[in-house]
């Protein structure tokens, strides 16, 4: 099977890792033949990878929006001339202009079928003419997350089966800390901290960091006694400066650490006592799972994405949208009872590796795939 793999640009989100995991299951273990296309470059992250794992890559049309004829024109025809070079069986995009632009070559260029993947909740508006003769022409729709396909369902402006939406959750793989356990020790100073909580999230609008400050000014004046410490991990983006201005304001500097980005998210988590993810919305967060699968308890906010990770019975451990009182009250459960955390922690890893293995993944996208071919 040639299987080409489509997403926006070379850099490394959530979407990003996700098709690098099936793309090396396709090409190393099915032993498929598979490209990794961008629509630009980005920050070459992911190029790198592929060609670590011995996938061909290439740079179809550059674009930001769908062009006015005749460039869209010049720009299908670009797009469809690849196509009938690799001649793939699937292509399998993410991010919705990729989507988009597979579902418009699709008919043009004799590719068997067209995989629309969706990794989050999606806001936009289809008003374009080629957008919704695209979404005729997608072979079928592949979610990771129920609430995320229940929702593409409802926004699209074309009648579709419901036969044709499928949910395939994200996948996890071992967790294995690149850096020795004496390397956070001392970064985070372990053995003068009684507890560690941490967040892995970019510093963007699209999380909820100051809802989480406010509850950890809360939960330091509430354990005195204690030496605690919330551990920030992610990339610094536009709310880096009022993050920093909030920390500040509270005088939390000796109990919040701005991490920026880390290579070595295994060995943190490992290092710190439970996770926390407080955001808005969330397709299937990865963050959370990571923490999971190393045994910590998560607390965070009670949106659709972080309660399908976390299930039922943990559902009691997360917070409303915006309570940062009762966030605080969550994360002092963990700090107060060693017992529960360990409990918690050990559900949350059986939870990971039955519901959201890497090899789930990675054999139910196939399926999907192979029951339309």
């Amino acid at each position: 099977m040639k299987i080409a793999i489509v997403v926006s640009d070379y850099s490394l989100g959530g979407a990003e890792s996700h098709a690098l995991k099936l793309a090396k299951f396709f090409k190393q273990v099915k032993r498929f033949e598979v490209e990794y296309w961008v629509f630009s470059e980005g920050d070459g992250t992911t190029k790198s990878i592929c060609l670590e794992y011995g996938i061909e890559t290439r740079e179809l049309t550059e674009f930001k929006s769908f062009k006015k004829f005749p460039f869209n024109i010049r720009d299908i025809a670009h797009y469809v001339k690849s196509v009938r070079e690799f001649k793939p069986d699937v292509i399998l995009s993410f991010n919705v202009l990729p989507n988009i632009w597979n579902g418009i070559i699709s008919k043009f260029s004799g590719v068997k079928l067209s995989v629309w993947s969706q990794q989050s909740e999606i806001n936009y508006g289809f008003k374009n003419p080629l957008e919704k003769f695209a979404l005729k022409k997608i072979g079928c729709f592949l979610s990771n997350a129920h609430h995320a396909s229940n929702k593409l369902q409802e926004v699209l402006p074309v009648k579709r089966s419901v036969r044709d939406f499928h949910v395939v959750h994200n996948g996890i793989s071992e967790q294995i800390p690149k850096e020795p356990q004496e390397f956070w020790e001392d970064k985070l100073n372990r053995k003068n901290v009684d507890f560690i909580a941490t967040m892995v999230a970019n510093l963007t609008r699209t999380k909820d960091h100051e809802t989480l400050i406010k509850a950890w000014d809360l939960v330091v004046k509430e354990n005195l006694g204690k030496k605690i410490l919330l551990a920030l991990a992610g990339r610094k983006g536009e709310k880096t400066e009022l993050i920093e201005d909030l920390i500040k304001s509270y005088g939390l500097e000796g109990n919040i650490m701005i991490l920026g980005p880390v290579n070595d998210i295994p060995g943190l988590n490992k290092a710190s006592d439970i996770g926390v993810l407080s955001s808005k919305a969330e397709g299937l967060p990865n963050s959370i799972m990571e923490q999971m699968i190393l045994g910590k308890p998560v607390v965070g906010t009670a949106n659709d994405g972080i309660k399908e990770v976390v299930g039922e019975e943990m559902i009691q451990y997360l917070s409303p949208i915006d309570d940062y009182r009762d966030l605080a009250d969550k994360i002092n459960l963990f700090i107060s009872d060693e017992d529960l955390t360990n409990r918690i922690g050990e559900m949350s890893r059986k939870r990971i590796c039955d519901q959201f293995s890497l090899d789930k993944m990675n054999n139910d996208t196939l399926s999907v795939i192979e029951s339309y071919l």
